[in-house]
């Protein structure tokens, strides 16, 4: 992030000692626990310190997050200094375990963090004893923290750098999860499982998190043929748009999903070269303007769809409360005057008069669905 004040630059220089400082008690717990035997004294004493450095960045920071990137340490978003002995061997046990991120979260316990940093200062044995970090964590009873090989999504550079290097929009998910995520934008798998689905909401709230995706997907088919990566990015939106269409569930959603579906469309043709480049084929051009219209529709008539199911629901509870209270009305027999009375109950019936109109305007619903809606409207015309 530019530095643009003395304020910001003495704040960021605070916050890189800090950090530093953090990491090199985090080194020399480690080497206690190497150099002495358990319940020692002095890596009874430093755990302690440890935890109550860490409970201090919790006060502040949901989070501690260290990642281990190309010849540097980043810990919350901060560069340390490489190239000192402390950040080269924390680094090497991260790469000992075969993992990218490390992350603390707040509530660790004193016993977690010894755990822990038995497992991890004893790297060479650990990592032949157990299958990978998180699996020993698990075994330990270690729950706040968990290690990652970790893919990021991040937004594109000359967007970000219009945001002043933030990293606004950037998700940090497993190599697994990534590649499911990619399968599922190619066509390849389907998200049946909800949780897993909602898992990826973050970044399909996100244009710009999208567009660094499908940049993602046409450079590693950079080597197919021009057709064969033009319908690849068309199974893509398309794909997008299945996310969000199961997602909208209601009007305020329906509404959310279409200014992302259009975001998506004028982010790629502003931030991605690569798309901008295959633009140049008006037919292209003009089948990928026709998916994006597709897929608006398909989220209106999703919304719709959920809304027949709830009012399906509405008017089975209904029926079951008017067969239990008057079983005459379910009929739709009357008093004399002919007219029902109940304020609540005729107002219930006009929603539903409403709704039902609705439904025969539709393309998408079951066309006997259709004629038995019409049929509905008849009667309640009748008696509303």
């Amino acid at each position: 992030m530019p530095i643009k004040t003395k304020e910001e630059a003495a704040q960021a220089n605070k916050d890189t000692k800090r950090y530093e400082k953090y990491l090199r008690n985090f080194n020399s717990t480690m080497n206690s626990m190497v150099m002495y035997p358990p319940g020692h004294p002095i890596t009874d004493r430093q755990i302690k310190n440890f935890l109550q450095e860490t409970n201090e960045f919790a006060k502040t920071e949901k989070l501690i997050a260290i990642h281990l990137g190309e010849g540097v340490l980043v810990i919350n978003d901060i560069h340390l200094p490489s190239g000192n002995a402390t950040m080269e061997k924390i680094g090497q046990k991260f790469k000992d375990f075969k993992i990218t991120d490390l992350e603390i979260s707040e509530g660790v316990t004193e016993e977690e963090i010894k755990s822990f940093l038995d497992i991890f200062a004893h790297s060479d044995e650990s990592s032949k004893m157990y299958s990978e970090l998180n699996d020993a964590c698990q075994k330990n009873q270690i729950t706040h923290i968990r290690a990652l090989q970790a893919a990021y999504i991040r937004v594109p550079k000359d967007v970000k750098d219009k945001l002043g290097g933030k990293t606004v929009g950037e998700i940090k998910i497993s190599q697994d999860e990534m590649r499911r995520l990619m399968s599922y934008l190619k066509g390849e798998i389907d998200l049946t499982d909800p949780k897993e689905r909602n898992m990826y909401q973050k970044v399909f709230k996100d244009p710009n998190m999208l567009v660094s995706l499908v940049d993602k997907i046409m450079v590693e088919s950079a080597k197919e043929p021009p057709e064969k990566r033009k319908k690849m990015v068309i199974v893509v939106l398309n794909q997008v748009g299945r996310y969000l269409s199961q997602q909208s569930t209601n009007n305020s959603r329906q509404k959310e999903s279409i200014q992302i579906i259009s975001a998506l469309h004028q982010a790629l043709t502003k931030n991605s070269p690569t798309f901008v480049a295959m633009g140049q084929d008006k037919n292209f051009s003009q089948e990928v303007d026709q998916t994006i219209e597709n897929i608006k529709s398909l989220v209106k008539n999703q919304t719709l769809v959920s809304e027949y199911s709830k009012y399906q629901e509405k008017l089975n509870s209904l029926k079951q409360k008017l067969n239990k209270a008057a079983p005459q009305l379910l009929e739709f027999t009357t008093d004399q005057g002919g007219t029902i009375k109940s304020s609540e109950l005729k107002n219930t019936l006009i929603q539903v008069k409403n709704f039902l109109e609705k439904i025969t305007q539709n393309k998408i619903i079951n066309p006997a669905d259709v004629e038995q809606a019409k049929t509905l409207i008849a009667l309640l015309e009748k008696y509303i």
